[in-house]
């Protein structure tokens, strides 16, 4: 069970414990919890929250992506895939870090397998090393599938702007922005 929560107060209680007091708009989810507490200890993690983007904004870059795929496919008689010009952006505007790993090509090759099981936009790409090197630095790419609403927009505003420039139609700034704002937990992205 998932909830969004504000932190109120944390009281120490006379045997050594702590209470620990949220509160919540969502009644429907807290009356649940109430029912599920009765039970018991239960197991809770807590962790910042963080807003999910909406099905609609994934949905809106993929055909944007799919649009441009056609549009590039056609101007390069080449064909080119939606999935090719999703990673492209994923690479040029998504969310990335560095990760170093003992320089053991089993030990790459295994994390880079493990990385890229979770998906499409999940890319993982180990640099160049020279003999004798105790590490690699491996550049690991997430999916979009765990962007924030700030990173999707990133990635929609750059899928945008190539689609104008190549005059693909697109939706107005304030439809955007408007499509970027509705979220919803419930939703898996």
């Amino acid at each position: 069970m998932r909830l969004a929560a504000n932190f109120e107060k944390l009281l120490y209680t006379a045997d050594g414990g702590a209470e620990i007091t949220f509160s919540t708009a969502e009644r429907t989810v807290a009356e649940g919890l109430r029912a599920l507490g009765s039970g018991g200890l239960l197991d809770v993690k807590i962790e910042p929250h963080r807003e999910k983007r909406t099905m609609r904004a994934n949905a809106y870059f993929w055909m944007l992506a799919n649009a441009l795929a056609n549009k590039l496919s056609v101007r390069n008689a080449r064909p080119i895939g939606a999935e090719e010009v999703y990673k492209e952006y994923v690479r040029d505007f998504g969310k990335c870090q560095l990760v170093y790993l003992r320089n053991d090509a089993k030990i790459i090759n295994a994390f880079r397998g493990t990385w890229e099981q979770r998906g499409m936009g999940w890319m993982c790409f180990p640099q160049p090393t020279k003999d004798g090197d105790k590490y690699c630095e491996v550049q690991v790419f997430y999916g979009s599938s765990c962007y924030t609403r700030e990173e999707m927009e990133r990635l929609i505003d750059a899928v945008v702007a190539d689609c104008k420039e190549l005059g693909i139609e697109t939706k107005t700034p304030d439809e955007i922005a408007d499509m970027l704002s509705l979220m919803d937990e419930s939703e898996p992205y």
